[in-house]
């Protein structure tokens, strides 16, 4: 007798661990694979002369976006195709308005990495290996790089300022 309470004891424990994980990974909202589908520096271009300009440089640029974010439940994200492309703004001379001249070169090869995460649920932060923060929101994930990228002068011989690089992430 007591063989069989101690043996459905532990099929309890068993089924309840085994419960608690399944739960726990459900709640990670950001296991899967998150598709990047914008890449701004906040600068208005129409690269592709449809006489529409937008900040996302996805939708102005040719270069092939194939980057995809894939979170496991072990606290690792990885990256096997990442996009990034060389990226030249610079600032017009003799305009009342800020306006800006971006050249952009497509990067060819594949840059990947994998790093570990720790995703707080209570506050929708992500912190992806060492330096890089994201945040969550319903459906999309945003990391911003502080001052990523260098605006130049007309010239291109000096950095006249800095703007943030945001990348959105759309889960797949």
């Amino acid at each position: 007798m007591k063989r069989l309470v101690a043996g459905l004891s532990m099929i309890c424990a068993i089924i309840g661990f085994e419960g608690c994980s399944d739960n726990n990974a459900s709640k990670n909202a950001l296991v899967g694979e998150w598709k990047l589908t914008s890449w701004s520096a906040d600068v208005s271009m129409d690269l592709n002369n449809d006489g529409v300009e937008n900040v996302n440089l996805l939708k102005e640029t040719t270069c092939a976006n194939n980057e995809l974010l894939k979170f496991e439940s072990n606290g690792i994200v990885a990256s096997e195709n990442t996009f990034n492309p060389t990226v030249m703004i610079s600032e017009l001379d003799g305009e009342e308005e800020v306006s800006y001249e971006v050249e952009v070169e497509c990067a060819e090869g594949v840059i990947g990495f994998a790093t570990d995460y720790v995703y707080n649920t209570a506050n929708g932060n992500v912190q992806i290996g060492e330096n890089t923060a994201a945040t969550i929101g319903e459906n999309t994930l945003t990391i911003v790089y502080e001052n990523a990228i260098e605006i130049y002068n007309t010239n291109l011989s000096e950095v006249v300022a800095t703007k943030d690089l945001t990348k959105v992430y759309t889960k797949q």
